[in-house]
């Protein structure tokens, strides 16, 4: 399937796709394929795919991609207090995702979400535009994938420590995955992050 979601803002608030759990069940997207773009007129609110609360999951299955200015390109999220929270998923094959914009993040997984992403590429080109932020017991299972931070003070990775009730630190796990940035590669804090080539 070709399918196709366009969402532009003259202000600050618009997203692509909204995915919430919570707590009358789970919540599920998925798609064989799908392309996002989302532009804002300036960075706030802003993102292509947000997976909110515990218990929501994404699937773009393979060969999706997202585009956005001025704009997050994925968040996956819970809420903090929540001492048990069920993961957030996000799961891509294939994906191309690029952000313009200062501060527009490329993917940014916090409190106990697990993202899983293979053969893929995500590029930000925008200053202190880091390409991936891990946060708050956060897993990322990254393969055969490029990772590229263009703009002046981006990180290509991020991770850093959000305490989180019964959660253990964040966990990024790369296999035969180049991590590129014109600034700062890699910044690890009170956190995993294995290699395998």
């Amino acid at each position: 399937q070709n399918n196709s979601i366009t969402a532009k803002s003259n202000g600050s608030s618009v997203t692509g796709i909204q995915v919430d759990g919570g707590t009358s069940g789970p919540s599920n997207l998925t798609f064989e394929r799908v392309d996002i773009n989302v532009e804002a007129a300036s960075l706030g609110d802003a993102q292509g795919i947000f997976s909110y609360m515990k218990d929501s999951h994404v699937d773009l299955g393979s060969g999706s991609t997202i585009k956005t200015k001025n704009a997050l390109g994925v968040v996956l999220s819970a809420t903090a207090q929540d001492p048990n929270p069920v993961n957030s998923t996000f799961t891509a094959d294939k994906l191309t995702l690029t952000t313009e914009g200062t501060g527009a993040h490329g993917i940014q997984s916090m409190y106990g979400s697990t993202m899983t992403l293979t053969d893929s590429k995500v590029t930000t080109n925008g200053t202190n535009a880091c390409a991936l932020i891990l946060a708050g017991g956060a897993t990322n299972n990254i393969t055969g994938s490029e990772i590229n931070a263009k703009g002046a003070g981006a990180y290509g990775v991020y991770i850093t420590e959000i305490a989180v009730p019964n959660k253990a630190p964040s966990v990024l796990n790369l296999i035969d995955t180049q991590v590129t940035s014109t600034n700062h590669g890699i910044y690890v804090r009170s956190s995993t992050m294995t290699d395998k080539n």
